[in-house]
């Protein structure tokens, strides 16, 4: 499975437990959320939304594609927007997680930022020798997840910040050359990938201890990234199979693996995020473009749809509450919100 790109950027290795395959049932829901668009800062043309906490607060990036930089946003749960703004002198900013508090975390330029409740900017501690940093994720706790990246060498490393500023790097597979980091859960279990000098990408979890888990494939597969994780240690993504297709999974804390199965015609698909009550938001490839999709606790899938003329969408996060966030790509990227889908 080729490296999967993301929207938002944004000790020994211990074996998963079992890695029995099962398979979902995939039965499309019959009633449809109801789905709006975010809009964009005044003057902007593309929106993109990465995170949503409890309280209905979504963030993410605006600007335009050319003639402009994009800048990290809020939106409110009424849909109103904030420009989030950058460091001092810089030009490009961007958000990729929230907590229930409303700390903010993310990139100004190259470093990576938390952005406090009074509307502050913190610069988190680099990674020495790193050229570049983000944050890619927050918990209620205040601990944050991210990445230094090397532009010389093109390697990333998963890091971790404390609430105090300590900066930790996170345990390398061995044999693997790259971490990359997308999501923690509220006891500070953080899921991403790791990647190998032949670009074959493994799914990881750290755990509290420090250690490091391989999460394993679907049977004769060679590929998977893990992109979210809930309260419960439940864990989603994407992995490959024998003949190179991408399915979404879902990972139990036991280590089994689930293929989450696709909408009728698709022929691939990928989960980016879960709840604490087991929904998994993501997108099914299909011949027309892209389609939202959620997967209830039972397997149930669900197209979330999208707004008149718009294509290419895809859910990206999801809260305890059932509201959805993602992107259309139609021309310009464009948030989308989904509110109350059907259980």
């Amino acid at each position: 499975m080729p490296s999967l790109t993301r929207i938002a950027r944004g000790g020994g290795l211990a074996l998963a437990g079992a890695i029995a395959l099962t398979v979902a049932v995939s039965v499309p829901a019959s009633a449809a959320p109801t789905v709006a668009e975010l809009s964009p800062l005044p003057g902007a043309v593309h929106a993109v939304p990465t995170d949503i906490n409890a309280k209905g607060d979504v963030v993410g990036g605006s600007g335009n594609f050319s003639g402009g930089f994009q800048h990290a946003v809020r939106w409110c749960a009424d849909g109103s927007i904030t420009d989030l703004g950058t460091l001092p002198g810089g030009q490009f900013s961007f958000a990729n997680g929230i907590n229930r508090d409303g700390v903010i975390v993310g990139r100004s330029d190259n470093q990576a930022v938390r952005w406090n409740t009074d509307g502050t900017i913190t610069t988190l501690v680099p990674l020495a020798g790193f050229s570049d940093a983000w944050a890619t994720a927050i918990n209620n706790r205040g601990i944050i997840a991210g990445e230094a990246w090397d532009r010389s060498t093109g390697v990333h490393r998963a890091v971790q910040w404390r609430p105090n500023g300590r900066l930790t790097v996170l345990a390398i597979p061995a044999g693997y050359g790259s971490t990359l980091v997308e999501d923690i859960n509220q006891d500070g279990v953080i899921v991403g990938w790791a990647v190998s000098p032949a670009f074959a990408d493994r799914a990881v979890r750290w755990n509290t201890d420090g250690t490091v888990t391989d999460l394993g494939l679907l049977p004769g597969g060679r590929s998977s990234q893990a992109r979210g994780i809930n309260r419960d240690g439940v864990i989603v993504g994407a992995a490959d199979d024998a003949n190179g297709g991408f399915h979404a999974v879902r990972w139990a804390p036991d280590g089994t693996i689930t293929d989450l199965g696709t909408l009728p015609g698709g022929f691939g698909t990928y989960a980016e995020g879960i709840n604490d009550r087991g929904v998994i938001v993501g997108f099914t490839q299909t011949v027309d473009g892209d389609r939202p999709v959620r997967w209830g606790p039972n397997g149930t899938i669900t197209d979330l749809g999208s707004l008149p003329g718009q294509f290419g969408a895809s859910a990206r996060a999801i809260n305890n509450d059932g509201t959805v966030v993602g992107v259309s790509g139609s021309g310009d990227n464009r948030a989308l919100r989904w509110t109350r889908p059907a259980a």
